[in-house]
Formats: structure tokens, sequence, C-alpha cells
């Protein structure tokens, strides 16, 4: 039997290098979900009323999505999810300008590649749910 690890709580794993992350990962859902949902939206007909449900639809699939990933911190994995690809790697492209000899010794900004799969997992969370309380929050002023 697998050993199990003491229960941690989430706000104790938080370190600062997960912020840009979060940000970067919370804007692009968000501006995503933002824009299927008035394409949605508009693509229905043109109520008030279906604009707010679109966006608490969001809501509830961002808070979905944070469940899951909750219960993945928790370590109860989702049996063929993790056999699925839903990232495909970049290589890496040469830049066209010369050398920046100014920032030569700077630390490099933390990207999502460098976290771990524990941190990666608290990103996803963080952003999964500061994108479900505004998509409620614009269900709630959209009326």
């Amino acid at each position: 039997m697998k050993e199990r690890k003491p229960h941690i709580p989430f706000y104790k794993r938080l370190t600062p290098e997960m912020t840009r992350p979060v940000i970067y990962e919370a804007i692009s859902r968000l501006l995503c979900a933002i824009c299927a949902a008035l394409l949605l939206a508009k693509l229905l007909t043109n109520s008030v009323n279906v604009k707010s449900t679109v966006f608490l639809l969001c809501a509830l699939l961002f808070f979905g999505a944070a469940w899951v990933v909750e219960l993945r911190l928790d370590g109860i994995m989702i049996p063929m999810l993790s056999k699925i690809k839903l990232r495909i790697s970049k290589t890496p492209k040469q830049a066209s300008y010369g050398d920046m000899i100014d920032h030569v010794d700077d630390d490099p900004p933390t990207t999502f590649d460098d976290l771990d799969e524990e941190q990666k997992d608290g990103v996803r969370l963080i952003a999964n749910i500061s994108c479900c309380v505004i998509t409620l929050i614009l269900s709630f002023l959209w009326k």
C-alpha cells in the first residue's frame, strides 16, 4: 500500500513565485470564457437574461474545474485523465534581437513550466477559483 502524505492546507503551500503564472492562467481562461459566453449569448438571442445565464454556466464550469484540481491536490486521481495530453509542448524559438547584456545577472521570471506538479495544480486551482468568482459577479451584474 502507498504511504499517505500528511495533509497540508493549500494556503501554506503558496509561494510568491506562483503569482505570475496565476495571473497569466487566470487572464487567458477568463478572456476565453468571456468571448465564448458573449458569442453564445449573441447566437441564442439578445435577451439580457440569456447573457447572465451563460456567465453563470461559465462560473459553474470553473467551479467544477477547481473542484477536480482540489481532488487532485488531495491525491484522488481520475483514471483516464492522466493519459490525455492537453498541452502541446512548444519548441523555443531563437530571438531575433541582439544580446541583452544589461540583464545577464537578473533571474528570469518563473513560468508555469518551471513549477513542479503540485505547484501547477495550485496555480490551476487559484486561476479557476478567481475566474469562477469573476464570472459569477458578471452574471449578477449583467441583469
